[in-house]
């Protein structure tokens, strides 16, 4: 008896005896195998493990049955099973037949001779699942909305027997466990061929955890599976002066810095000088607004008031880039948790424009101080909460990869290995974990956002197909970029505005059908600026703004950099 690697659930069976007549040897006698014409054993059904009748074949020799033919069974179980038997004085060959574990719809087949062109019957036979034994919690666990709102996704349980297999057709009883609301279906039925049954939640009108329970009334004895979901109190609407943003705004030709509140009140123009200024930042206690301008010839930082009062020069070129190149500031700033440093990055000490170096200023416009040195460009830096390590982004090592250093440079080091090209650093609001954007689907290919331990440790891949992870300032939840298709170019990507939850879970699409990023969060955490850049004849770039529950979604300006006031 031979055991074999299951490729197909069937059963065969191969038959074979002398051709020859005994008399007449040259005489070819004609063979033929077919079904026993009563109780053949076809088309039964049974739970699994079960003893079916055998199955049970007629073999002819000329018309008349033959005896003593030896026939090769071919069995399909949870494995393959090949064995023979031996035809009895009535031509009849039979084999009793146990179902194996798994549920299913099973093929046998019956045939002449141990080749594939043999003469064959086929047999079926269905082993269905025994008795339910396990009720298992599938999805939908973890979702956040609005009270009173019906969450995008259903609540999903699995009926499973014994031996795993998924059961169809049994009642699942759904309820209200605590927190108020409604469900869709009191009670449904599995499915099948997953054994699923599902139900639709509408948060209650109080704010907090809102439970439902999911019981089976087959198995009394069995744990209820439990579904707690997050009810959030909207906010009240925008007030005139609430929650005020700086952008970066195009009007007749000349870019200036707008202070505009988030109802769209309020718009003011705070720079007012006929060369570029743009790329606003606030300070952390808001009382101040860095930004780029071009008013004295190359890109430099300057620093406002948040009025627009005091405007004052931060940097200034230590040396001219290479022929032909006028700026010499290549990102915008960014403060220094306590507000008394800003970093950038520049070129400003090399001819070589390739070569980007991390900078820090204070922000009266003293120590200027160059943190990198290395031939290849470091850029893309991000304070850590505590304001003693810095994040960053370096080519040193011929690919994007992330690296961090202390405040004043030194212990440079990589933070992650990664395969492929990293960027986009950004700590977390309690400093314990850095995001990060990897491109895992190659140099065209689609990125995905991954979250590490401040150490490097305990690397998690967050997000498949996303970029722009912004952190909320309470830290549990992330918006990001979905991208969910790319053509062989990198920028037609075809983006959505997210979130998730710090830890992977409860991801869901604020925005659909429109090519919006994220890019920060209000103070209060409930609402997400998105710029949104429309190409037609040239590219335009528009803030928009959404609640964090997917409500309220706006048009704020023809404007981009949106930043918060904190």
């Amino acid at each position: 008896m031979r055991h074999l690697a299951p490729s197909f659930l069937a059963i065969a069976l191969v038959a074979g005896i002398a051709c020859s007549d005994d008399k007449n040897p040259a005489a070819v006698a004609v063979i033929t195998i077919e079904k026993a014409p009563d109780n053949n054993g076809d088309m039964q059904r049974d739970t699994v493990l079960s003893t079916l009748a055998p199955l049970r074949v007629l073999v002819l020799r000329d018309g008349a049955p033959a005896s003593g033919a030896q026939v090769y069974w071919t069995i399909a179980r949870d494995s393959i099973l090949e064995t023979t038997t031996t035809t009895d004085a009535t031509g009849t060959a039979s084999l009793p037949l146990t179902l194996g574990a798994k549920a299913g719809d099973f093929r046998a087949e019956a045939a002449l001779g141990p080749t594939v062109n043999a003469r064959r019957v086929n047999f079926a036979f269905t082993a269905l699942p025994g008795l339910p034994v396990e009720l298992r919690r599938i999805s939908g666990e973890g979702q956040s909305d609005t009270s009173m709102a019906q969450l995008s996704i259903d609540y999903v349980v699995q009926i499973l027997d014994g031996h795993g297999n998924p059961m169809p057709d049994i009642v699942v009883d759904w309820a209200i466990a605590a927190g108020g609301g409604s469900i869709s279906q009191a009670q449904s039925l599995t499915t099948a061929p997953f054994g699923y049954a599902r139900t639709r939640h509408t948060l209650g009108a109080a704010a907090g955890e809102q439970t439902v329970m999911a019981s089976v009334p087959a198995l009394p004895g069995a744990q209820p599976a439990m579904f707690t979901s997050i009810a959030v109190v909207p906010p009240p609407p925008v007030a005139d002066g609430y929650l005020p943003l700086a952008v970066e705004m195009t009007v007749n030709g000349n870019t200036d810095v707008y202070r505009i509140n988030a109802n769209g009140t309020d718009k003011t123009r705070l720079t007012t000088s006929s060369a570029f200024d743009g790329n606003p930042v606030w300070s952390n206690d808001g009382t101040k607004i860095a930004f780029i301008s071009h008013r004295s010839g190359p890109r430099e930082l300057w620093v406002m008031n948040a009025d627009g009062s005091d405007q004052f020069q931060l940097t200034t070129i230590a040396s001219a880039p290479r022929p032909g190149v006028t700026t010499s500031l290549a990102s915008g700033p960014v403060w220094s948790p306590d507000g008394t440093r800003i970093a950038f990055v520049s070129q400003r000490d090399s001819v070589r424009w390739t070569n980007l170096e991390i900078h820090v200023v204070n922000a009266d416009g003293s120590g200027q101080r160059q943190l990198t040195t290395d031939v290849r460009a470091d850029l893309q830096p991000s304070w850590s909460p505590d304001g003693r390590k810095i994040a960053f982004v370096t080519w040193r090592n011929g690919r994007q990869e992330i690296f961090t250093m202390d405040a004043d440079g030194g212990g440079q080091a990589r933070f992650v290995s990664m395969a492929t090209d990293s960027w986009d650093p950004v700590w977390s609001p309690d400093g314990r974990k850095l995001s990060f954007t990897t491109n895992t689907g190659g140099y065209y290919g689609v990125p995905d956002i991954y979250v590490a331990s401040a150490d490097g440790s305990s690397i998690q891949r967050l997000i498949q197909g996303g970029q722009d992870a912004r952190w909320s300032a309470d830290g549990t939840t992330i918006a990001f970029t979905m991208i969910s298709r790319c053509s062989y170019y990198y920028y037609d990507c075809i983006y959505d505005a997210a979130i998730v939850k710090a830890d992977g879970t409860g991801a869901a699409l604020l925005t659909a059908g429109r090519p919006l990023r994220a890019s920060g969060w209000s103070p209060n955490g409930q609402w997400i600026s998105l710029t949104e850049t429309t190409c037609s004849g040239g590219c335009v770039d528009a803030v928009r703004l959404v609640r964090r529950n997917g409500t309220g979604f706006r048009s704020l300006a023809t404007a981009s950099n949106a930043s918060w006031k904190p």
